[in-house]
């Protein structure tokens, strides 16, 4: 005799049948083929984030090829997740004979629950790992264990793993329950997190903490704008469902205790997360997916409120009801061929396909575009390379190397714009692709150069002289008298409102491999933006865009 499948079991596969198909037919978005160059190179960090995604990606690529081979791994992480969920539910809340059904059409109505049931980012981990460290601290509370503990830790390393966002729910879940500090277990916990997490601390020891650099200091200016702040108070609202939301306002406001003491530090980490990236839009922009971890403790609490409230349960089952429809209705578009500008739509496999019959058997490089690399790369199993220049922002295409690849081959690089010095050719989209064919490519963007000058303003209108030191760390020489791409060096200098590019007239020999290179400038200072500015050297061969070398300085310009 089988054993009668549960409801809950029946709902939760025919999801997971939907996402398996939803994802084999729906095209890779940019960050995901990104996320898959990740896992052809597996390590312990990654320039944007810690590696857990790209070993999710591993693993699906084990079981299947395509699509499916990317994001296999996130839709079983989802059905793990929302299986935890329910156990984070008590007994007695789930004994209403129509418990399973709310619960599922409260999750389906959060947007971003259907996001993360097949697309594979940082955030598929993310929210597994959640589930998983509420379920350890819940386990803990009940039976506080030598086991239990080692549970907590593990949960604690993965989300840690998965994205650094995880870092705030840890410090949130103990501000919360503030007796977590006063047992041992936690300390325990807290160790056996750390050692699992060494291997990811000496990568970015190694790479000069290159992630959190990143974060917290290049992809923000730090500066206030108010645009920031309006664009994450909108964005939050739509991708957390935001009829549910305001449902769950209206009925505070009439029941301050609404929620029973039970469930308040479920509420407490959905409220705080969001106002931990409310505060954190007053400096820098914050993305609308990155309060995705909200939508868990969230619908704990909108579900208990609901299976015992049933005042709140009739408005609720509408509410929840009608946004369900709407967005299945909306997971069929990416699967159509339509002629409209999403992340599903724009750049599909025919295209790179297109870029590779153009460029007939020669390596293709994209200028400032991982996403084209790595799709180009994805799609055609070919090598493909991002090069960034001064105006690309940095990678993990800065951190691999290129030369292993493409030194000295002949390649077809693509740029992002028009340039006189590159072809154009009209592609079957209607769009235009700039491109040059160049032989025997150069590489030297790993270039280190250094600046010895006077810490004291560059007054314009006057020269001031600087000393260059240019070591060669690879393992090949760089001839700068190259007859056909010939370098130039150029200063850069930028500020908030402003960007200028020098060039330096200066003619320098062969800078051998592993050698340095001493040489002394005397730069004239003119039309530059006047204030603090972040200044670097840059180089650039033939029509070739500049690319800094080193490291940058500040400085002042009066």
């Amino acid at each position: 005799m089988f054993k009668k499948i549960s409801k809950f079991n029946l709902f939760l596969i025919g999801f997971v049948l939907i996402n398996i198909l939803q994802s084999i037919f729906t095209p890779l978005i940019p960050d995901e083929a990104y996320y898959y160059m990740y896992s052809q190179n597996l390590a312990w960090g990654y320039f944007d984030h810690p590696p857990m995604v790209a070993y999710i990606i591993k693993v699906s690529s084990i079981f299947f090829s395509g699509e499916l081979g990317v994001r296999f791994a996130t839709v079983i992480l989802n059905a793990l997740m929302t299986l935890i969920i329910w156990k984070l539910i008590p007994e007695k809340n789930k004994k209403h004979p129509y418990s399973e059904l709310l619960f599922f059409t409260i999750l389906l109505s959060i947007p971003l629950f259907h996001v993360y049931s097949f697309i594979t980012t940082p955030d598929a981990p993310l929210l597994f790992s959640f589930a998983l460290y509420l379920l350890a601290l819940k386990k803990s509370h009940e039976k506080d264990t030598f086991l239990h503990a080692l549970f907590f830790g593990l949960a604690a390393a993965l989300l840690l793993y998965s994205k650094y966002h995880g870092g705030v729910l840890i410090l949130l879940s103990i501000v919360f329950q503030p007796h977590l500090l006063k047992r041992w277990t936690t300390y325990l916990a807290g160790f056996f997190a750390l050692l699992l997490v060494t291997p990811h601390i000496l990568w970015q020891y190694q790479h000069d903490f290159i992630t959190f650099n990143y974060h917290l200091f290049q992809r923000t200016d730090g500066s206030f704008k108010i645009s920031q702040v309006l664009e994450y108070l909108s964005g939050t609202w739509g991708v957390l469902n935001p009829a549910l939301l305001i449902l769950l306002i209206i009925f505070l406001i009439k029941d301050k205790n609404l929620i029973p003491k039970e469930y308040i530090f479920y509420f407490r980490m959905f409220y705080a997360f969001i106002a931990f990236f409310f505060l954190y839009s007053f400096r820098g922009r914050i993305e609308a997916h990155w309060v995705a971890a909200a939508f868990i403790p969230l619908s704990v609490v909108v579900f208990n409120i609901g299976i015992t409230n049933e005042k709140f349960l009739k408005p609720l089952k509408y509410v929840t009801g009608i946004v369900v429809i709407l967005i299945f209705a909306l997971r069929i578009i990416p699967i159509l061929d339509l002629p409209i500008n999403t992340p599903f739509h724009s750049h599909k496999k025919s295209y790179y396909q297109e870029i590779e019959k153009l460029a007939a058997g020669k390596d293709v490089i994209f200028m400032n575009s991982y996403q084209h690399a790595s799709k180009y790369s994805f799609y055609t199993g070919k090598n493909s390379f991002s090069l960034n220049d001064i105006y690309g922002r940095k990678n993990q295409y800065d951190l691999l190397h290129p030369e292993n690849y493409f030194k000295g081959k002949d390649v077809f690089l693509i740029h992002n714009w028009k340039s006189k010095s590159f072809d154009s050719l009209k592609m079957s989209t209607g769009k235009n692709l700039f491109y040059k064919e160049i032989a025997n490519f150069p590489i030297y963007s790993k270039l280190d150069a250094t600046l010895d000058f006077e810490n004291t303003p560059f007054y314009k209108g006057k020269t001031k002289k600087i000393t260059f030191k240019i070591t060669n760390p690879y393992s090949y020489d760089i001839n700068f008298q190259r007859a056909d791409l010939p370098y130039q060096f150029g200063l850069y200098f930028k500020n908030e409102s402003k960007r200028k590019a020098v060039f330096i007239q200066k003619e320098l020999p062969l800078l051998k491999s592993k050698d340095s290179l001493l040489f002394e400038v005397d730069f004239p200072i003119k039309d530059l933006p006047v204030g603090e500015n972040k200044l670097a050297i840059i180089l650039k061969a033939g029509p070739l865009p500049y690319q800094k070398i080193g490291k940058s300085y500040t400085v002042e310009v009066r």
